[in-house]
């Protein structure tokens, strides 16, 4: 038995928040942030969007980019340092969510 992965997928939130906007409510400057972290914009969730639903965006573009589908998935393994709630992880609710098989096993790491 081997596993294997064949495809990868990002969720990102829409909303881009340059420095710019940062520096007109903080006391900071664009060129400041640049300087010390290269940061240059980030991105913010819209209210009540939570890893658990960027991690659904990522699940949708690893299938894709594999070319399979949800029965063709065998477990969801669900990565993050910023989880929706601290149980029930967040891989067991991307499984429920997207509608994949229950009988696949799905575990978190953190």
């Amino acid at each position: 038995m081997r596993s294997v992965i064949t495809g990868s997928g990002i969720g990102i939130p829409k909303n881009v928040v340059p420095n710019a906007k940062l520096a007109r409510i903080m006391d900071t400057t664009d060129e400041w942030i640049r300087t010390r972290s290269g940061v240059e914009q980030r991105h913010y969730v819209d209210d009540g969007q939570g890893s658990a639903d960027l991690g659904m965006l990522a699940a949708a573009a690893a299938l894709g980019s594999a070319g399979r589908t949800k029965e063709d998935i065998d477990a969801i393994i669900f990565a993050t340092m910023t989880p929706d709630h601290f149980f029930p992880g967040n891989g067991p609710v991307v499984q429920a969510k997207m509608g994949f098989a229950e009988s696949v096993p799905t575990f978190d790491i953190r």
